[in-house]
């Protein structure tokens, strides 16, 4: 029986399958009867170990199954104790809150409004849900898109007003409506919910909607109210005469991009208006809409800008000029007849990659005439040169400057490298024995914010200049001229922290001197200078 119990236990080696086979091969087909007897009691013994085998393997299997669960038990408690451990944990609700408008509310995501990003936020984990339903403001911008497509469309577009109204408390809205090619075939539910959004709308986007569109949005009585208004077409076949705008009492801030340039209204409350396009058809005519309480103008030239609207108003402040290429705008055209009487802040905004020569003249000689009737006492440049020389000469066309921004494009995008030292150069105020180089530039200048790229200006240069402006002469205060105050110098490309620029530290301990140097995101600090100049009063 010993011998029967080792040939079972030991049935699972190699060599005795094989003697087994060869057995079985060999003989042939007679068995004797004591031969049969032992191999019924070795076939029980192997049918006893086999189902002891299977019994193992279920064993194993539920063994298996319990540890991969606890497994995935462990593997996600470990993720609950690291999320709890994680740095954004140590962000107090309120600046986690602030992260999130401050997401919602970027240009990139009022796009489309910000509802997108809103509902991502919402949806990455409960306490991100619960942070991001606490805040009212993240659901305050509202984009219906689709409810005259078809009916679903409609009821799903219904659906989405109503969780951001609920969602928003007692917020102002901000209602972006796009008609498209969409005929009106059907009243859609959606304005049903409208109706309570119309009396909170303090913001309201228009976007290739037709007269069609604007009635059956009107439709929901006489509730609008907005202070802002933007209506931009792109489709030829829509049109929206401006003279049906039932609200043009309550608007102040205009921006209209209508194909063909239709401004027959008159929008007496407008304080910000925003005109023209940059695409490749012309929106611009020649008469602006008339605003006696306008303060900020901005006119924006395509491709194909023929007309020129004229500018003539007698409480416009502030003037933004944006091009698209440096041929879409004659500035002598512009300027030529302007009368504005109360010009203080210029901006002009372009990418002028194609002007590899000493070509800015006319910009020179247009913005000298027109500060021949008003003083222009800030200036905000962006990608806007072509050599030192041509911005020497627009800086000699504004003696009264008071402020400057100046943004340098991308090494890669230009066609002339520039180092700015001719420009550094005119702009640094002298000893008196160095008089005879001639004068300085802008002598009441106060306020210099420039992004430059690193390699691509004369850091030397730029640093003589701060320093000379840092204090006044004796002469140079008989003379009345100002010293800097705040100065923003923004370096792109690894700027490392050594060098003239930062022996200035000095400087920044100065009780009425500002200095900072930084090496931001270009894109951030655009805007950031940008708005540092064109929002001042």
């Amino acid at each position: 029986m010993s011998t029967t119990h080792e040939r079972v236990i030991s049935m699972v080696d190699a060599d005795v399958v094989d003697r087994w086979l060869t057995e079985s091969r060999s003989s042939g087909c007679s068995v004797s009867r004591g031969r049969r007897t032992e191999l019924s009691a070795l076939s029980a013994n192997i049918n006893r170990e086999l189902a002891s085998t299977d019994s193992g393997i279920r064993d194993a299997r539920t063994l298996l199954a319990d540890l991969k669960m606890q497994r995935c038990a462990l593997v996600t408690v470990l993720d609950l104790v690291n999320n709890l451990h994680a740095p954004v944990r140590r962000l107090p609700v309120e600046i986690l809150t602030m992260i999130f408008y401050l997401c919602v509310s970027s240009g990139r995501s009022r796009d489309k409004a910000g509802i997108f990003d809103a509902v991502r936020i919402a949806s990455v984990c409960a306490s991100w849900r619960k942070t991001a339903l606490a805040d009212t403001r993240l659901w305050t911008d509202i984009h219906v898109e689709y409810m005259w497509d078809s009916v679903a469309a409609d009821i799903r577009e219904r659906e989405m007003v109503q969780t951001f109204l609920l969602r928003s408390g007692t917020n102002p809205l901000s209602l972006s409506v796009m008609g498209g090619i969409s005929a009106v075939l059907h009243e859609p539910v959606t304005l049903t919910v409208l109706r309570n959004v119309a009396p909170r709308c303090k913001t309201l986007l228009l976007l290739d909607v037709d007269e069609t569109h604007y009635d059956s949005l009107m439709s929901v009585g006489d509730g609008f109210r907005p202070t802002s208004l933007h209506i931009g077409n792109r489709l030829m076949e829509n049109a929206l005469d401006l003279d049906a705008i039932s609200f043009k009492s309550s608007v102040e801030r205009l921006r209209v991009t209508l194909v063909g340039g239709q401004y027959d209204s008159e929008w007496k409350t407008v304080d910000c208006l925003d005109i023209g396009d940059l695409g490749t058809k012309s929106t611009l005519s020649e008469r602006l809409p008339s605003c006696t309480s306008l303060r900020s103008l901005t006119v924006r030239f395509g491709d194909s800008t023929i007309t020129y609207p004229a500018l003539v108003n007698n409480s416009l402040r502030l003037l933004e000029v944006i091009l698209s290429n440096p041929t879409s705008c004659d500035p002598t055209k512009l300027f030529r007849n302007a009368m504005l009487p109360k010009l203080q802040h210029l901006v002009i905004q372009g990418d002028w990659t194609s002007w590899d020569a000493c070509c800015h003249h006319g910009w020179n000689d247009a913005v000298r005439m027109l500060t021949s009737r008003c003083a222009i006492t800030s200036l905000s440049l962006n990608g806007v040169y072509g050599t030192d020389c041509c911005l020497v000469k627009l800086l000699e066309a504004l003696p009264l400057l008071q402020s400057l921004v100046f943004i340098a494009l991308r090494p890669e995008r230009t066609v002339v490298t520039q180092n700015f030292k001719a420009v550094f150069h005119r702009l640094t105020f002298r000893n008196f024995g160095d008089r005879a180089i001639g004068n300085p530039l802008c002598r009441y200048l106060t306020n210099l914010q420039v992004e430059l790229n690193n390699g691509y200006f004369d850091e030397g240069a730029l640093a003589d200049m701060i320093m000379s402006r840092s204090r006044l002469l004796p002469y140079q205060q008989l003379w009345e001229w100002n010293k800097l105050r705040h100065v923003v110098v923004a370096v792109n490309g690894g700027y490392s922290d050594v060098g003239p620029l930062h022996e200035l530290g000095h400087l920044r301990n100065t009780e009425d001197f500002t200095l900072l140097v930084i090496a931001p995101n270009h894109h951030s600090t655009q805007s950031t200078l940008i708005s540092a100049i064109k929002y001042q009063d």
